[in-house]
């Protein structure tokens, strides 16, 4: 049985004491749409017949639209990472290759490479056939969109350069709900409505964190959870049903993602 859950890739650490969580609920409160289409998006990432495209040149900086769309069966894994200088995304590549493959103690060590090569900003799960929207802060230099489909197939990436001038900003996004995250402590809401919502995380630690969100089964509890994976998962039942993101957070930087949540227990896990 798979270990990681639907909707869902990146790598899982086997140590159950590398996991740290929070228990919350999402109720049935009501639904909130955030994003737009993606074709009014500033920039567009678009996956289509296998390939990542994405404009060469942007020109404008601060708070800017991006667009991931996805025009294949599967769903697909966005993430968009602003090199860092010197980098190239043959080692941002490399260094998210090591990322997938890693697993217990060599979690940490192969995000910290990542966050040598590159500022993880934000991500979103985007499903076939569909698009998100997000919202970025671009700054001059050279921006990755990294797309990872669920059938296990090669991720694909593109690259696009930001300049000065060009299209106005706008302003900072608002996120409805917000979770900072550390080395020893996780801070979020305990209840949230359902639908599709803006969240910020938040890393003020020093090393970079994984974030995921989990659905529990009927019954299961969040140590249920937490054993099930510290066992490497596929020993006993899974205790949970889905999880709706994975976003990698660079150590005192935030990522905006949006997250659809359906109403039961869930429980944030980080790494």
């Amino acid at each position: 049985m798979d270990r990681r859950p639907k909707d869902s890739w990146g790598p899982w650490g086997a140590g159950g004491s590398r996991y740290r969580g929070l228990r919350f609920k999402a109720s049935l409160l009501g639904a909130l749409l955030l994003f737009g289409a993606a074709s009014a998006a500033d920039v567009n990432a678009v996956l289509m017949n296998g390939r990542l495209s994405a404009p060469a040149v942007y020109a404008g900086t601060g708070y800017h639209s991006i667009g991931l769309v996805n025009h294949t069966a599967e769903t697909a894994m966005f993430h968009v990472y602003r090199l860092s200088r010197g980098a190239s995304v043959d080692d941002l590549m490399a260094a998210d290759a090591a990322l997938q493959a890693a697993d217990g103690e060599d979690v940490i060590t192969a995000l910290e490479q990542v966050a040598d090569e590159a500022q993880a900003l934000s991500g979103a799960s985007v499903s076939g056939f569909s698009d998100e929207q997000l919202v970025v802060d671009l700054e001059r230099g050279t921006y990755a969109v990294v797309a990872t489909p669920s059938d296990g197939s090669a991720p694909q990436w593109a690259t696009f350069r930001v300049t000065e001038g060009g299209d106005e900003a706008v302003d900072e996004t608002q996120a409805r709900y917000a979770a900072e995250l550390s080395g020893s402590s996780f801070d979020m809401p305990e209840t949230v409505v359902t639908g599709d919502n803006l969240w910020k995380l938040s890393s003020t630690g020093d090393q970079p964190l994984v974030v995921s969100f989990y659905r529990l089964l009927p019954g299961s509890t969040a140590d249920d959870l937490l054993a099930y994976l510290g066992a490497g998962g596929g020993q006993g039942r899974q205790p949970y049903d889905e999880s709706e993101s994975f976003v990698a957070v660079t150590p005192g930087a935030s990522a905006i993602v949006p997250l659809d949540l359906e109403a039961g227990d869930r429980v944030a896990l980080r790494t």
